[in-house]
């Protein structure tokens, strides 16, 4: 393989980067917070003890999972859709390289700056071991399940990028992604379950709490982390040889999504004929966005009628249904809830996370329609055009925040 020119190339790219830096200095500072304020915290209460000690590797271990789960997708989304939309990645194909060459590349040039990240918090979670109750073992398996974790968001990241083109979307795909893998084994079997166990569903359920990472996270959160340990979910039993499996299953998958990411640009970049069906899918997909003919025509017209950045910002005819939609999507959950567990659903802390949950989705969703609309077209050269028109600057910011 022959993967390195991608990877100087990358790390050259990033070394220009403030956020290469940044990120290592970022991470230690909150694990020093965070142990700095814990450890506060316990001794305001009468000293620190063994299970002061537990507390604090449980707490450190939670927030490094985040960073390991989240950090590979937010970073790697767009690693190989933003080579589509410069034209660059078939540049890359009129040399030596091999699809799986430009994936592993990408692997480990992005890779490189999250593991150092990950690996700047190791001696902050490893303190805890003086402190009592916490083995250089565990300290080491804790690692290698935040390794491990980090390496699956990483190629969840890529493979989405494999098969997208647009950089927002390719984001919260890769996220739904990760979700699904994580916390949707643990969704179905409590719907299979319903309070009598998975019944004939019990061998498959035993398979999928293995295949979600949230299982090697239970079982080191949870305590249950020695030979004897045994937990359970829903009937399903399992033993402390589910954490290797819950490390070797997603390592495995990990794998098999970077070799569909390779053979997904290596068909993005071939000369050869398409599958038609696909082509089919994705013509009707655009029609369904974007409208046929007079239908989108009349919608063109209305927006401009409003703002010609309106316009731009939200062609697609569907944008406007996108907000209730979630807010639907939310209460049609709160009211299958409320049907299967009754009037827990209706206290007033499940009815404030529920608003809260909706509050900052809103408002994550409309910072990111702001941002991105201006951000593509500063990319694409259109914003230099754009400002040349009557608009003028403050014509434009006007469009945008109407359309947003």
């Amino acid at each position: 393989m022959n993967f390195f020119p991608v990877v100087g190339r990358e790390l050259q790219i990033a070394a220009r980067k403030p956020l290469t830096y940044r990120l290592r200095v970022v991470t230690v500072f909150i694990g020093l917070a965070l142990s700095g304020w814990a450890v506060i915290q316990y001794s305001n209460m009468g000293g620190l003890g063994t299970g002061h000690g537990i507390r604090l590797f449980q707490m450190l271990t939670v927030v490094a999972f985040l960073f390991s789960t989240f950090a590979g997708v937010f970073v790697c989304s767009d690693c190989l859709s933003r080579e589509k939309r410069d034209g660059t990645l078939g540049l890359l194909f009129l040399t030596d390289l091999r699809p799986i060459d430009v994936v592993l590349g990408k692997l480990c040039a992005y890779g490189l700056n999250l593991f150092y990240g990950l690996l700047a918090f190791v001696p902050i979670l490893a303190m805890t071991v003086q402190m009592g109750g916490i083995t250089i073992p565990l300290v080491v398996r804790t690692v290698l399940m935040l390794l491990n974790c980090l390496f699956l968001s990483i190629a969840i990241g890529t493979f989405v990028s494999s098969i997208s083109k647009d950089e927002r979307k390719a984001l919260w795909a890769s996220i739904g992604f990760l979700l699904m893998i994580y916390v949707g084994p643990y969704v179905l079997i409590e719907f299979m379950a319903q309070d009598r166990g998975p019944g004939p569903f019990k061998p498959l359920a035993y398979f999928m709490l293995r295949f979600s990472p949230l299982t090697a996270l239970n079982s080191i959160v949870g305590g249950f982390f020695g030979r004897s340990a045994i937990f359970s979910f829903q009937g399903v039993i399992l033993t402390g040889f589910s954490f290797w499996a819950s490390l070797l299953i997603p390592h495995l998958f990990a794998w098999f999504l970077l070799y569909r990411a390779g053979r997904a640009i290596s068909k993005v970049t071939s000369g050869g004929p398409r599958s038609t069906w696909w082509d089919e899918i994705r013509e009707r997909w655009h029609y369904f966005l974007f409208g046929r003919g007079e239908q989108r025509r009349v919608h063109r017209q209305w927006l401009l009628d409003h703002h010609p950045m309106t316009w731009m910002v939200m062609r697609e005819k569907l944008k406007l249904k996108y907000v209730w939609t979630l807010v639907i999507s939310v209460m049609f959950i709160w009211v299958i809830g409320y049907t299967t567990n009754g009037e827990i659903m209706a206290e007033p802390t499940v009815l404030m996370a529920l608003g809260i949950f909706i509050h900052f989705f809103l408002k994550v969703w409309v910072a990111s329609e702001a941002a991105s609309a201006i951000a593509e077209d500063r990319r694409t050269g259109a914003l230099e055009l754009v400002v040349t028109t009557p608009l003028g600057a403050r014509g434009i910011i006007h469009g945008v925040f109407k359309a947003s």
